[in-house]
Parts: C-alpha cells; sequence; structure tokens
C-alpha cells in the first residue's frame, strides 16, 4: 500500500514538471518615477514652474521610459487630495521628454549605460530641468466648490454647493511622468501657490559705482501696497495671511519693461533696499531694475518691472599710491626696488628722479614698465633720489610714492 501510495506521488510530481504550462505572464510595464524638485513662482497672474525630469523607472531601472512630464492645477483647500487635484484639475503645461527606443532595454541604478541605444526625440533629456508657465485667469482663482455636510430632514438647496470662502485662495499643482503607452507615473511633492494679489510695481532705482562694484538702491516699500491685479482677483480680506516685503534685482535690455533676456541678480528674495554687484565691466552700458516682491509661506510673488536704470562706468580711479621705493648703490648704477601693487587693472609703473628729496623730479620711463625695479645707469659718485607712480589700463595715475633715501653710485 506505501509503495503505492509512493508510485501515485512520484507520478503526479512528474505530471506536474512535465505537464502543460499555463499562459505566460504579461511584461512588467515600465513607468517613471514621479518628478522632483517641483517649484513655483508668481509674477503678476503667471506662475513660473521649474521640475526636475524622472530619469528611472519605479523598478530601479534606467533609463526612464517617459514621453513628456505633465503639470495640473486645481484652486481648492490645501486638504484637497491629490487624486481630486488629478481628476478635477486642469493639465496647465506639457514638457516633451526624450525617449529610449526600446523601453524594456534598461540597466540597474549601479550600472553604467554604455551600452544603451541613444534616447530618442527632440524632448528634453532625462534628469534635465523643465521651465513651464502658466497664465491664470479670472476662472482659475475661483476655488473649486466643496461639499456641504449633509444635515438630516435638511431638504437640499437647489444650485450649486459653494464652500467656505478661502483666504486666500490657493492654487494646488502636481507633477507626474507619462510613459509611451501613455500610462501615469507617482505624482511629485505638491506646490501650493497663494492666489493674493502682487504688489504694485517697483520703484526706479539709483545706480552708482566705484572702482569695485555697481550699487543698485531704491525706496524701501514705495509701491509696495497690495492692490487688485487688473481684473484677475477680487479684492479679498487676507486677514490669517503673514506677507513678509522683498525685492528682486534684475539686469535688463535698455527700456525692458519684463522679458526672457531679463536675469535676476538675486538669488532670492532680498529685504534689504540695496544690492551690490561686483561686476564692473568698463565702457559697457548696464541696466538695473527691481521688482517688489511679497514672501507667502516661502514662496515669492512678483510684482512687475520697475522703470530701469542705466549706467555706463567709466574708470577715473587712480591706483594707490605705492610704497617708498629702495635705491641701491653699483658700480656706475643705482637700482631701484619697490613694493607691487594690487590693483587688478594695473598697466605699469613710471620711475622718476629727482636730486635731492623736495626737488624737481624727472620722468626716466617714457611708457609704464610692468615689473617692479629699474636700473639708472649713470657715472659713479651720481646722488639722487627716486619715486614710483602706479598706472591702470584705462591711463589713470597714482600719487607719487614717498621718494627713496638719497643713494650714491659706486
Amino acid at each position: 500500500m506505501k509503495r503505492a501510495m509512493a508510485a501515485a506521488l512520484a507520478a503526479c510530481v512528474a505530471a506536474a514538471a512535465c505537464g502543460k504550462k499555463g499562459p505566460p505572464l504579461p511584461p512588467l510595464v515600465k513607468i517613471p518615477v514621479a518628478p522632483t524638485d517641483l517649484a513655483a513662482s508668481r509674477r503678476g497672474s503667471a506662475v513660473d514652474l521649474t521640475v526636475t525630469v524622472p530619469a528611472s523607472n519605479t523598478d530601479g531601472t534606467r533609463p526612464a521610459n517617459i514621453s513628456h512630464v505633465e503639470i495640473y492645477a486645481l484652486t481648492a483647500p490645501v486638504s484637497t487630495s491629490d487624486t481630486v487635484v488629478l481628476k478635477d484639475g486642469a493639465r496647465v503645461a506639457t514638457a516633451p521628454v526624450k525617449s529610449p527606443r526600446d523601453p524594456n532595454d534598461t540597466v540597474d541604478v549601479d550600472d553604467p549605460t554604455t551600452d544603451l541605444e541613444p534616447l530618442e526625440g527632440t524632448g528634453l533629456d532625462q534628469g534635465a530641468t523643465a521651465h513651464l508657465r502658466e497664465v491664470l485667469t479670472a476662472a482659475d482663482t475661483k476655488p473649486r466648490a466643496a461639499p456641504r455636510p449633509a444635515t438630516p430632514n435638511v431638504r437640499a438647496a437647489a444650485g450649486p454647493l459653494v464652500g467656505p470662502p478661502l483666504t486666500p485662495p490657493v492654487r494646488l499643482y502636481l507633477a507626474l511622468g507619462v510613459n509611451q503607452k501613455g500610462k501615469r507615473g507617482p505624482v511629485s511633492k505638491r506646490v501650493n501657490v497663494p492666489l493674493i494679489d502682487p504688489p504694485e510695481r517697483g520703484a526706479e532705482p539709483v545706480v552708482t559705482y566705484d572702482e569695485s562694484a555697481i550699487t543698485v538702491t531704491w525706496m524701501a516699500g514705495a509701491g509696495t501696497a497690495a492692490a487688485t491685479a487688473e481684473g484677475l482677483l477680487p479684492s479679498r480680506s487676507l486677514v490669517s495671511t503673514t506677507i513678509t516685503q522683498a525685492y528682486n534685482v534684475y539686469e535688463v535690455a535698455p527700456g525692458s519693461t519684463g522679458g526672457p533676456l531679463d536675469v535676476k541678480l538675486t538669488a532670492a528674495p532680498t529685504t534689504e533696499a540695496q544690492y551690490v554687484d561686483h561686476h564692473v565691466d568698463w565702457g559697457k552700458e548696464r541696466c538695473f531694475a527691481v521688482r517688489n516682491v511679497s514672501l507667502v509661506d516661502g514662496l515669492a510673488i512678483e510684482g512687475d518691472l520697475s522703470v530701469p536704470r542705466c549706467v555706463t562706468p567709466v574708470d577715473t580711479f587712480a591706483p594707490a599710491q605705492p610704497n617708498k621705493p629702495t635705491a641701491i648703490a653699483l658700480t656706475g648704477a643705482i637700482n631701484i626696488l619697490w613694493d607691487a601693487s594690487e590693483e587688478p587693472d594695473l598697466a605699469g609703473y613710471l620711475v622718476f628722479r629727482g636730486a635731492r628729496a623736495g626737488a624737481e623730479m624727472t620722468l626716466l620711463t617714457p611708457e609704464p614698465i610692468d615689473r617692479t625695479n629699474f636700473t639708472d645707469t649713470v657715472d659713479a659718485g651720481f646722488r639722487a633720489v627716486y619715486g614710483v607712480v602706479a598706472v591702470d589700463k584705462a591711463g589713470n595715475r597714482s600719487p607719487m610714492s614717498p621718494v627713496s633715501d638719497e643713494e650714491t653710485a659706486r
């Protein structure tokens, strides 16, 4: 009996090993990881968004199976779920991304990608930063209706349900990657953009310069009272919102009122009404303008660009006076030595000779010399004192150094 049961078990195992195979499993569909570093800044009615494009898949392989990145937005309470933002929100921006020809031709995260085929398409590189923008309309600022809590024995009122007002309204943003088959990946961390009125136009700055820096100053607080943006936002109470006043400084083209060629010079909004630029390019016109900024929970909301102020720096600044030179007697000559000047635009030195301290000085070097020594060939017994003048590349001359002690050639 036991032998029969063993034989039956062996036959069963053999049948399981050699029997018909089941249907093949579908291949694993690769989807990109969530985009990272989603950030937003507001400039009037425009919201500028940046996000890092995914470069790997959720299973840890590279490159990402991705065709583009999408941005979704919804004006709603901050308690709104990501699912609702994607369902009820609008797709406000799309960034195409370079894709692999074969989504399954991947390597693990720690493996080199040298054997992989190049990515295809004209979109962004994987891992690059996408720069996107949404221009808000009046409709975008209206909060999504919040459902009213159910109340027993109360008949629902006709018409749309509107929840409590937001103070201020908030625009919610999410980003996600979409693979080549149209399947969405996980969503990014959310960014919340308060829809308060932007500050008024910045005050026209004053621009001055010296030999080492250009200084931009403006009247603190000028033109920064909150104002309703032209038909965009209704006037709202902001009693529960803390707003910090700050500024951003831009280098702009002459006459600019705001454009893609403007360069923001402040790494972050400054609360001081001054900016110092240590890059001085002599003879080149440069124009500066200021935007007032309202800081709300770390988000910068900029107003319109101020009237630009331009300046063309002219180098009229003389080098510093050199130190007193040293004269050393030689046979038939006197050698003069001095310390090097630290001027960044130094062209060289002029050397002068006088019969004694207080006497008229005679120029010995018609053109500036680029070394810190000079040999004056004279007759034995010749007595003299020497002075040095530093000259910069614009031709500005320093005051003459104190003259050397009197020295006599051997």
